[in-house]
């Protein structure tokens, strides 16, 4: 895996680039993130999805570091996220971040804000390891076309993210376009074939 930056909040709005990739402090607070949008999804889901592929793809994993403390770890995430958007006004400047959230409720991505020009406690600190994603307790699934779904213990990818594409719903199985579907292991109906552009239940 390549080396990716730390944010620093230290650091001036100029220094991040919309589109990159950096490791983020973030506490594991629902309400601290909001939903990503179809169009954030759309444009940088793939790097956070290939970075958690090639994660679980190695052998090599990465180790706690003796600096951690279980009060640390049980308050905050470590974990990368892309820069999605820069804002800047007379109050203040921050990047908005996009990362990938898995909780018992699900996963799915969400956003983020941090501040820039502004220092803070853990800028060059080095407290745990970097997760591809985050844990935030409390933020439901977002089952919208494009976002992460629950996977289901019967898929036969369990544990895996797939990629995102246009008109589909990622660990899922669907007859239908732009659907979202249950899995069943009962025989279809005539009455329940599914339509396009209609919210259906996908039987096996």
């Amino acid at each position: 895996m390549a080396t990716i930056e730390s944010y620093n909040a230290s650091y001036p709005l100029s220094y991040y680039q919309i589109g990159n990739v950096y490791s983020f402090y973030g506490t594991k607070n629902a309400k601290m993130a909001e939903p990503a949008t179809d169009e954030q999804i759309r444009k940088y889901s793939n790097k956070l999805i290939e970075l958690e592929q090639e994660r679980t793809n190695s052998a090599i994993k990465p180790s706690g570091n003796a600096a951690s403390s279980s009060t640390v770890a049980s308050r905050f995430s470590r974990y990368y996220a892309v820069v999605v958007q820069k804002h800047s006004d007379a109050k203040s400047s921050g990047i908005y971040v996009m990362f990938i959230n898995k909780s018992e409720e699900g996963q799915q991505f969400l956003v983020k804000k941090y501040a820039v020009s502004h220092p803070v406690t853990f800028d060059d600190v080095d407290l745990m390891p970097v997760s591809t994603f985050a844990s935030i307790a409390g933020a439901k699934a977002d089952t919208r076309t494009g976002h992460l779904t629950k996977v289901k213990s019967d898929h036969n990818a369990v544990g895996q993210l797939t990629r995102v594409q246009e008109n589909t719903v990622p660990l899922t199985k669907s007859s239908g376009i732009g659907q979202l579907t249950r899995a069943d292991h009962s025989s279809p109906a005539p009455e329940e074939t599914p339509r396009v552009g209609k919210l259906t239940r996908s039987k096996r």
